[in-house]
């Protein structure tokens, strides 16, 4: 099994080194991103992911069509080892433009995809040292106006 050993970025089908600082999503936090597994070439639980981006970007009026991803992600991932394992977020802002905090109506907007695939840590010591987890009491804020609002 193999590992992508060094991070590679995709934004809007265009091999990358640097973002734009002007991206709303970097900017304003305006946008959604998705964090998959890589294993051996595959993306388990791939249409839940998208179903969620999807979701994600109708809520907050972002357009993205899901073929533009699906067909993104194939060319991403050919850029990869065959059996890459390795984590991929998936990120879509608004992209740029707006002024301040209003962003562009839809019709102006050119929203941007963002992929990443970032190496996996080795985490075998986990298994020997174990980790340490506690219970968050804190409640998750209800706000309609955020894309993974249930209210």
């Amino acid at each position: 099994m193999n590992t992508a050993s060094a991070p590679l970025t995709m934004i809007n089908d265009v091999f990358v080194d640097q973002l734009d600082v002007k991206d709303r999503g970097l900017a304003f936090g305006d946008g959604v991103f998705e964090t998959l597994l890589l294993s051996d070439g595959r993306t388990p639980l791939l249409q839940l992911h998208l179903d969620r981006l999807e979701a994600g970007c109708a809520q907050l009026a972002i357009p993205l069509p899901r073929k533009h991803v699906q067909t993104s992600l194939q060319r991403f991932l050919a850029a990869l080892p065959r059996d890459a394992t390795a984590i991929i977020k998936l990120i879509a802002t608004r992209g740029v433009g707006g002024q301040g905090y209003r962003p562009p109506g839809i019709e102006e907007s050119h929203p941007s995809l963002i992929w990443q695939c970032l190496p996996l840590q080795d985490t075998r010591h986990l298994a020997q040292g174990g980790v340490g987890l506690h219970l968050c009491r804190l409640p998750i804020y209800p706000n309609p106006h955020l894309a993974g609002s249930s209210t």
